[in-house]
């Protein structure tokens, strides 16, 4: 009786394991059928925020198919792939269950202009070099580049110009006197040249915001004068010189 109740009892023990692996067996199938279920199949993927992109463009991009699980959409995949874009700043997906996504975008704006390859064309805050104008922009700051300076890719790498066009916005607020163009010199300096042709040496790109607080009145000084002005030296800002002579640039 004994040995009976012994093997009935093995037995019993013996048939728990197999109820567990029968449970989880049950619950990943479940899973699986949740997950790949037609009621959580992507049916729409929703762009906002477009400007220059098409939203079959950017729809492409994601690389989310129709009927895709939304449970499997990796979000930060999708944001990857979009910030791969040129155009594209910033992007934000968003889940609506059951079916739909949604992706917001900031596509990147220009800031200032520059003329390569024959053209102008937009240049953001980050550098990155946008797209062609038909024609010149008077609302846009003009960055010329020397040959030296121009890039190979879609993006300006040089720290002065990065330092001014990341300052653009801001010294439009703070800074009133109208200029002409921005350049950035082979040895990668920064100059500016006001509307009535005053050249100014900006150094590379170092402590900009306050040598633009200086130099309103600077150039009150340079047009006071009787003797021709070269130009104003403000590549250090704590010695800033008015240049007397004919060594001047249009």
């Amino acid at each position: 009786m004994a040995e009976r109740r012994r093997k009935v009892a093995k037995g019993a023990g013996g048939d728990q394991p197999r109820a567990i692996r029968q449970s989880l067996l049950i619950l990943l199938l479940g899973q699986l059928v949740f997950l790949f279920s037609p009621a959580f199949g992507v049916r729409e993927v929703h762009v906002s925020g477009l400007s220059r992109l098409e939203a079959r463009e950017v729809i492409e991009r994601t690389g989310i198919q129709t009927g895709d699980s939304i449970w499997l959409v990796s979000s930060q995949d999708v944001k990857d792939r979009l910030t791969s874009i040129a155009l594209v700043e910033r992007a934000q997906i968003r889940k609506r269950l059951p079916r739909e996504v949604r992706v917001s975008l900031l596509e990147r704006s220009p800031v200032a202009i520059t003329f390569l390859q024959k053209r102008w064309w937009g240049v953001d805050h980050c550098g990155f070099i946008l797209y062609p104008f038909d024609s010149y922009r008077p609302d846009l700051p003009v960055l010329l580049l020397d040959p030296s300076q121009i890039p190979e890719s879609s993006r300006i790498g040089s720290p002065s110009a990065l330092v001014l066009l990341r300052s653009l916005r801001k010294l439009s607020d703070t800074f009133s006197e109208p200029v002409l163009r921005y350049e950035v010199s082979s040895k990668g300096e920064l100059s500016l040249f006001t509307e009535d042709r005053i050249w100014v040496r900006m150094g590379m790109g170092e402590d900009l915001a306050e040598k633009m607080a200086i130099l309103p009145s600077l150039l009150a000084a340079a047009r006071q004068r009787k003797t021709k002005v070269a130009y104003i030296d403000l590549r250090f800002k704590n010695a800033p010189v008015l240049r007397i002579g004919d060594e001047t640039r249009q």
